[in-house]
């Protein structure tokens, strides 16, 4: 019956090959296929092009199919006690799903089965004959197993080369990709040995450049959480990708939008829910919202990679407040209006801090701070070099970088020592870079604190 109210609600993106030259289509036979050194030298060394087309899944599962995901559910259903702790929802969407999200659905749960059998075996006899280890707590079988699934694949740091969402028999000849890649793979063996398990992302940090995905999985009192030493913390916004439609896209966002693009698309669909609070410390931040521009949407910022980048919205309410439903703490933010194709930033800048606290980012101008920097970012490759000149800012009022000075770094990884108005937020920037790498921070006790 699930999988009947379900089928209307799920489609998949599937990949079509086809041969450069003459355009004729080209069945891939992923068993067959070995070593291959990435997507792109996959379709290169082929001559292969690729189509993606939205398919609807009750096109493609078979009775087989949706028999053996329900006889392993029954299986693990009956073995483990922990997953007699979940709500039914919980065990629905995150252990008897056939997929995780979009992706073209496949025969994962026997093939892992068959990989790992003798861990399962360990763990049934375990339970049997009493020798230790809980039966209804699954968090160390998690952390066990996304030792695993870490070992079934190569990360690299690389996209998907202009494919769709990557199938199950893509996956297991590639065996290599990027953080997505490892967590689907991390989901997939989870489940496949009976623990519910979900995929978790955060499309941009706030506290870093870029973005990251991760596996979240029930815990010992029957509820999803982060698996511990895969928690995604410090980040601005954990959105949990749900095989159910959540239609928060649906309901809440899309009729706000009205002519401006929405620039959040890792949420511009029904299935996902917010997980923010299962990863780090999270609050509500509540804004009045300067210079209404008649719009029923907000977005909050958060600095990646040079530039102001949305990462969620608010509803605007009766005179421009708008509230940022949990928020991660510790980073620096700034609220915006959608305007056309992008944004126009609104209110000034402030740090979100650990107490809930919003510090507005305003530098004592007639207090002189001295600061010995080294680093532009968080990264092991972020010192600064000797011979190359930087320039360091600080953000003002409006969100905007000024100019405080050039300096010239003598020894690596140390600069000589700068003055600058205290207690501001400031960036220190390559004169021969793009700008994209370098971080915001703020200055106490002699130290750089990345924001």
């Amino acid at each position: 019956m699930f999988f009947k109210e379900q089928l209307a609600n799920q489609s998949s993106e599937v990949n079509e090959f086809r041969d450069e030259m003459s355009g004729e289509p080209v069945t891939m036979d992923w068993d067959s296929i070995q070593g291959e050194a990435s997507i792109a030298g996959f379709l290169s060394a082929r001559s292969l092009a690729v189509t993606t087309k939205n398919v609807s899944d009750a096109g493609i599962l078979t009775n087989s199919m949706l028999k053996s995901h329900i006889e392993h559910y029954d299986f693990y259903m009956r073995k483990w006690a922990w997953n007699r702790k979940a709500d039914r929802r919980t065990l629905h969407n995150y252990l008897l799903a056939y997929k995780i999200f979009r992706e073209e659905p496949g025969a994962w749960r026997e093939y892992f089965m068959a990989a790992h059998g003798d861990y399962l075996k360990k763990v049934l006899a375990s339970q049997q004959f009493g020798l230790g280890w809980s039966s209804d707590n699954p968090v160390q079988h998690a952390l066990t197993l996304m030792d695993m699934a870490n070992n079934w694949f190569t990360y690299e740091d690389a996209g998907l080369g202009g494919i769709g969402a990557m199938s199950f028999p893509m996956m297991k000849c590639l065996r290599k990709g990027n953080c997505y890649f490892g967590a689907y793979a991390g989901v997939y063996i989870l489940r496949s040995f009976g623990i519910p398990a979900a995929l978790d992302i955060v499309p941009y940090w706030g506290s870093r450049n870029g973005g990251h995905a991760e596996v979240s999985a029930l815990d010992g009192n029957g509820k999803m959480s982060a698996i511990p030493r895969h928690q995604l913390s410090h980040a601005a916004k954990v959105f949990r990708l749900s095989f159910m439609p959540v239609n928060i896209w649906r309901d809440s966002i899309k009729p706000l939008i009205a002519n401006d693009s929405f620039l959040l698309p890792a949420i511009a669909h029904d299935h996902w829910e917010d997980a923010t609070a299962d990863h780090t410390d999270a609050g509500d931040i509540n804004i009045d919202m300067p210079m209404p521009l008649r719009r029923k949407m907000a977005y909050i910022c958060a600095f990646n990679y040079g530039e102001w980048q949305p990462v969620y919205w608010g509803a605007v309410r009766a005179g421009g407040t708008v509230s940022f439903r949990q928020m991660g703490k510790g980073i620096l933010y700034c609220t915006a209006w959608p305007e056309g194709q992008g944004i126009r930033l609104a209110g000034k800048p402030f740090v979100w801090d650990s107490s809930g606290i919003q510090r507005v980012c305003a530098p004592n101008m007639r207090h002189q701070v001295e600061m010995k920097l080294s680093k532009l970012n968080t990264g092991a490759r972020a010192w600064v070099e000797k011979g190359r000149t930087y320039t360091l800012y600080r953000l003002g009022e409006e969100g905007e970088w000024l100019e405080i000075m050039d300096v010239h770094c003598e020894r690596n990884g140390e600069l000589p020592v700068v003055k600058a108005p205290a207690g501001g937020v400031y960036r220190l920037v390559d004169k021969r870079g793009d700008g994209r790498l370098e971080r915001p921070f703020e200055y106490k006790d002699d130290q750089q604190l990345w924001k």
